[in-house]
């Protein structure tokens, strides 16, 4: 079972999407915590990887991904170039 605080689940607690890309950690979805109306995670996109998201700050950018409806973000998993990770690692 995930570790949560009463809100949240953190991308640490949570198997993720592994992708040549990046890595996507699904924090809020049905087969997650139940949610109805939506799924969303946070991204992990190497800084080589060219992607049309710009961090005009200093510090390293966090992204929360959402899909609304769920569900089409469940396609990842059909992906040949797929590793899935399990959570902690």
């Amino acid at each position: 079972m995930p570790v949560k605080n009463d809100m949240f689940l953190f991308p640490k607690d949570v198997g993720s999407f592994g992708f040549d890309w990046g890595q996507l950690a699904l924090t809020v979805a049905p087969e997650v915590n139940g949610a109805e109306r939506f799924s969303g995670g946070v991204v992990y996109v190497s800084e080589s990887r060219f992607h049309s998201t710009l961090n005009t700050g200093t510090e390293p950018m966090q992204l929360f991904v959402v899909y609304s409806p769920a569900g089409p973000e469940l396609g990842l998993r059909d992906r040949p170039d797929i590793s899935l990770i399990l959570a902690g690692k």
